[in-house]
Parts: C-alpha cells; sequence; structure tokens
C-alpha cells in the first residue's frame, strides 16, 4: 500500500487530512471487499493473522505502471505536455519493476516469484501502453479546463456512524478538478491482461471501491457526493491477434454512483463494522464467520485457505 509520504497534494486538500491515532482501528476497501466476499477469510486473515501472501509479477507490474502513469500526470499537469512527452517513460517503468522486485526478493528473503522471460514480457506490455496514453492524452487526460489536485490522495475517515473508533484508510490514485463543472473527478488505474468484461463491470463488490472513495473523499472534504465524478481508467496488456474489431488497450469505465449507489455501499460498510468490530473499534472475537464458496466455488478460487482444511473444512463452505 502506498504511504503518506508518497502522496502529492495540491492546496487546501492537504488541510484534510488527518493523522492516524494509536487507538483507531483502520480499514481499507480490500478488508471490506474481503469480507463480503467471505467473513471467514477476512476472519483468518485480518484476526487471526494467518498470511500466507505471495508476490506475483502481476503485482510487481501493477505497482510500476501506476508509478510510471503518475509521475507522468504529475508533469503534465504541473509542468506543461511538451516536457510530459519528452519523459523517459520506458526507462522509467523498467526502473520501477527493478524497485518493485528487489523489495518482494527481499521480503522473501531471495526466494523467486518470477523470472526475467515474465519481468521483460511485462516491460514490453507496459512500454506499449504508455505509448498509446502518450498519443492519446488529450482524449484521456485533456490539461483544457482540468487541474491536477492529488496524486495517491490519502482517505482517513471515521467508517460508520455506529462506531467513532474506526476508520476507512485508502490512497486514491488519481484526482483532477474539473473548473467547468466544478466537479473532482476521482480515478482508480486498474491494470488487467485482458480487460474487464461486462460481467467484472457489472460485479458491485468489484466497482465499489471507487462509491467508497467517492463517499470518505466528499466527507473528507466537506463537499457533496454529487460533485465527485468517478472511473475506472483500464489498460490490458494483451490484444487478440484474430480480433474482428479493434481493441484499444485502454478503456474508461464509469459505474452508477448517485446517491443511492453510494448510500447502499455505505450501509454495506456499516453492516461490517457492526458485526466485526466492538465499541472500543477492537475486532468482534465473540461471532461466527462463516465460509462462503460462492457459485461454483468462485471465492475459493483465489484464497489462500481453499486447501485449509483444518481451519476451512470443506463441508463448512456456502454457497
Amino acid at each position: 500500500m502506498p504511504r503518506v509520504d508518497d502522496s502529492w497534494v495540491k492546496g487546501i486538500l492537504k488541510h484534510t487530512i488527518q493523522e492516524k491515532q494509536e487507538h483507531h482501528k483502520t480499514i481499507s476497501y480490500s478488508q471490506f471487499s474481503m469480507y463480503q466476499t467471505c467473513p471467514l477469510q477476512w476472519k483468518l486473515q485480518y484476526i487471526d493473522k494467518v498470511r500466507n501472501f505471495m508476490p506475483s509479477i502481476h503485482l510487481v507490474f501493477g505497482s510500476a505502471f501506476h508509478t510510471t502513469l503518475q509521475e507522468y500526470l504529475k508533469t503534465l499537469y504541473n509542468v506543461g505536455p511538451g516536457v510530459a512527452d519528452k519523459m523517459d517513460l520506458h526507462g522509467l517503468l523498467r526502473q520501477e519493476m527493478g524497485k518493485e522486485y528487489t523489495k518482494f526478493m527481499v521480503e522473501l528473503q531471495g526466494e523467486e516469484f518470477t523470472d526475467q522471460r515474465a519481468m521483460e514480457e511485462f516491460y514490453l506490455d507496459g512500454i506499449a501502453i504508455l505509448d498509446y496514453v502518450r498519443r492519446h492524452r488529450r482524449k484521456y487526460f485533456s490539461t483544457r479546463g482540468y487541474e491536477l489536485t492529488a496524486i495517491e490522495m490519502p482517505i482517513y475517515h471515521v467508517a460508520s456512524e455506529a462506531n467513532k473508533n474506526v476508520f476507512m484508510n485508502g490512497f486514491v490514485d488519481v484526482i483532477l478538478y474539473d473548473k467547468i463543472a466544478q466537479k473532482y473527478v476521482i480515478y482508480d488505474i486498474k491494470t488487467s491482461t485482458n480487460g474487464w468484461n461486462k460481467w467484472m463491470k457489472a460485479d458491485k463488490k468489484k466497482t465499489s471501491q471507487l462509491l467508497i472513495y467517492k463517499k470518505y473523499f466528499a466527507q473528507q472534504i466537506g463537499c457533496d457526493v454529487k460533485d465527485i465524478d468517478v472511473r475506472y481508467f483500464i489498460v490490458r496488456r494483451k490484444i487478440p491477434e484474430d480480433t474482428m474489431y479493434p481493441i484499444k488497450p485502454v478503456s474508461e469505465f464509469s459505474p452508477a454512483s448517485g446517491k443511492p449507489s453510494v448510500g447502499k455501499v455505505a450501509s454495506d460498510v456499516d453492516s461490517f463494522v457492526k458485526h466485526a468490530f466492538n465499541e472500543d473499534g477492537s475486532y468482534n472475537t465473540e461471532r461466527d464467520y462463516i465460509a462462503i464458496q460462492g457459485k461454483a466455488g468462485k471465492n475459493c478460487k483465489y484464497c489462500d485457505f481453499r486447501d485449509d482444511m483444518e481451519r476451512c473444512p470443506r463441508a463448512n463452505r456456502m454457497k
């Protein structure tokens, strides 16, 4: 996860960022999403501290691509298009991928988790995407009427009125301000192998991330949610060679994010906080956390505990 030190925040927004207090318990979108998917998985990871994290080339690439694109946008809006378009984005992406790889190798004490071939493949895919973004930047990131207000904007706000000791904590990838419409535009950058299909776009668990950021960003800076738009900026590494229609490596998607949609997510967060935390912010260890495998075992497919029959017996998993 990014740190506050990684953030670039303009002007008055800096003064909306709270300092974390020791007695606060924090949750994130990823925690909320995990709980919504399978409460037992959340309990095992966050209450019991059973973690079997293994990095991947996808994580290395995703983090490095985020940083590279964000550096390009900072230069584009703060210095100018001429300088931004001359940036060595290829070199920056390679450098950032190297940093991420080295970081994880240190954490794993030298245990290999990817190889040179995969690193090179992902790097070449990345520079193709960056070249496309730079050629079409006016379509995706216009400098006319827009200003950059934040990169990795920290979100830190009481998660639910039901518990003042639990805070939503996160970082928003990019925030622009539309000076004509007088609205903030929140972007979340998603790297993907094949892009998002219609089922992924319809998955409320997947698209609720920006609704959560919209809700808490509005509360944090004191504006109405109607004055904030949200967009997923989705990049895909692979384009099918035999496709009948041209497919772009970049797409944008704005989920329904009006007050009813934001209200539904807020209600779900309230339920999470009420069930998983005590009034003092400590974890609720007295209740049962059920395992939900989902249709055709979908939830178990990438779960670290799918083969752990002691902690998550297959017979106890609910559909």
